[in-house]
């Protein structure tokens, strides 16, 4: 089962308008409920699937079994439509499209799926994707529990004493007749410019909002957005490794299944909406049918890391690229692990530790005014 390439970018640019929003991406993959399943609901279906698919059961009746099981409305609608356009003989991944409930990602996966006769193993590597981001998330979220509720009140505390506490303090200190400290004058400063300028701080945080809402989509700002969220500390590095891992785990799927290269670099290049990579596979793709080998066409770029080109050199002159990418996607895997292990564990200290510093130099700047009053009285 295969679908043309000429129609890819049709298939990509329907999902691009059906699906609101990313679910791969930066993923670290929150999905808002916009009528796409969630998460969980796609590691059950897929889950399910390959084991009745295991089990020796056909696409179609497996579909049957588990849309019986499913009491969500919502579900079993998507897979009525899903079943009802495999009857009619179109492809799992071209029925996964037709329903826009699933990602740009868990389509292509199926493809390649359905390309290279692995559709088991790739059902079982998103099932595995997906559990691994429902227990990241609740990690995240047992992580963020606390420090929010901290951060909420801070806020809250915060607004007040900008509002109401600091300019009462700012009253009294205008009749003092010594000189008020630096740090306090600072901090006056701000609350003072804060005050009078609100109504344009609001606007232009709306405006902001407005601008990513309407340019989210746009090639500069899909663009901008990348590059930035790569240079974020720790988040940047997970994002690359998470995009590098599925882009390894791809095709070591395809070339183990003897798809040709350019071939698999095509699949590659429609799936990713990540543009670091979506720009480079192109020219990758045009260096190899010039003759030029893998690993010197991915040197050009430098979201391939230095151990990755290295392991495909290798992989190329022994005649065993499938083998070489599966090895770097398992070990992005366990890179990506253990970075999201030591990021939940880190938020709740760090979000702590730097309210405490703000609410700390608010209640010093306040304060040292009447502390240095007193020590000239005595």
């Amino acid at each position: 089962m295969k679908i043309n390439l000429s129609e890819l970018d049709t298939v990509r640019q329907r999902n691009r308008t059906v699906l609101s929003t990313k679910t791969d991406s930066f993923q670290i993959n929150i999905i808002f409920r916009n009528g796409s399943l969630s998460i969980s609901e796609k590691e059950n279906i897929f889950d399910e699937l390959a084991i009745l698919l295991e089990s020796g059961l056909d696409i179609r009746k497996s579909f049957v079994l588990i849309r019986e099981n499913k009491k969500s409305r919502r579900q079993k609608e998507t897979l009525d439509a899903i079943l009802s356009d495999i009857t009619k003989g179109h492809s799992f991944s071209e029925a996964l499209t037709q329903t826009g409930k699933f990602s740009l990602y868990d389509i292509y996966s199926i493809q390649i799926g359905e390309e290279s006769g692995k559709l088991i193993q790739v059902l079982k590597d998103l099932q595995v994707y997906y559990e691994k981001t429902v227990k990241f998330n609740r990690q995240i979220k047992a992580a963020l529990a606390y420090p929010l509720f901290i951060l909420g009140f801070s806020l809250f505390a915060v607004f007040i004493m900008v509002h109401y506490v600091i300019p009462m303090f700012s009253n009294v200190y205008k009749r003092f007749d010594s000189e008020i400290p630096e740090l306090t004058k600072n901090l006056l400063f701000i609350v003072e410019i804060l005050n009078e300028y609100n109504t344009a701080i609001l606007l232009g945080m709306f405006g902001i909002v407005l601008v990513v809402l309407t340019q989210r989509r746009k090639k500069w700002f899909e663009i901008a957005f990348t590059y930035f969220v790569l240079r974020l500390p720790v988040i940047g590095d997970i994002v690359k490794k998470v995009q590098l891992g599925r882009f390894c785990q791809s095709m070591s799927l395809l070339l183990g299944a003897r798809v040709a290269l350019v071939r698999s670099l095509q699949l590659n290049a429609q799936m990713t909406e990540f543009y670091p990579l979506s720009n480079a596979l192109p020219l990758i793709e045009k260096d190899i049918t010039k003759g030029v080998s893998l690993f010197m066409a991915f040197k050009r770029f430098s979201i391939f890391p230095v151990n990755l080109v290295a392991l495909v050199q290798v992989g190329e002159e022994s005649n065993n690229l499938p083998q070489m990418f599966g090895k770097m996607a398992n070990q992005y895997q366990q890179e990506i692990d253990n970075k999201m292990l030591i990021l939940s564990r880190l938020i709740e200290p760090v979000l702590i530790i730097l309210l405490s510093v703000i609410i700390g130099f608010l209640l010093v700047a306040l304060y040292l005014p009447i502390f240095k009053m007193g020590v000239g009285i005595k």
